[in-house]
């Protein structure tokens, strides 16, 4: 993974520690085990590093999977027989869309099929309003 990808990562992982009180709780459970000075402050400091790794690793597992789903996404919008002839209308939905790949696909079969491209958009809001319910 490139350096500016993890960066963005950390500044999350920032984002999300400031929100909530890590530290504060980390200190209160260093106290309740007994610890004092500083054994309590690295014990505290050693729960809020292994808090902050383990939300870092969820991040960009999620990410990942997340980026793995879209490449699925567009690839059945871009890869289905409906898109052969209208290649270009194909990326559009894929990339520029937050369609499903259903939704994508049912508009460039309307089209496909000779209706209008009012038609293919209609049908695909219909699409969308009756997954929406």
């Amino acid at each position: 993974m490139d350096l500016n990808f993890l960066a963005k990562v950390d500044e999350k992982v920032d984002d999300i520690m400031s929100r909530s009180d890590f530290a504060g709780s980390a200190a209160r459970m260093a106290e309740a085990r007994g610890f004092k000075g500083v054994e309590a402050i690295r014990y505290a400091a050693g729960l809020v590093d292994a808090s902050r790794q383990r939300i870092r690793k969820t991040h960009i597992e999620n990410i990942d999977k997340w980026r793995k789903q879209e490449r699925a996404r567009c690839e059945a919008i871009i890869t289905d027989p409906a898109a052969q002839d209208q290649q270009d209308r194909a990326r559009e939905l894929a990339l520029r869309t937050d369609m499903t790949a259903e939704q994508a696909i049912a508009e460039l079969r309307a089209g496909w099929a000779g209706g209008s491209s009012d038609d293919a958009s209609a049908l695909a809001r219909s699409i969308m309003e009756s997954g929406e319910r």
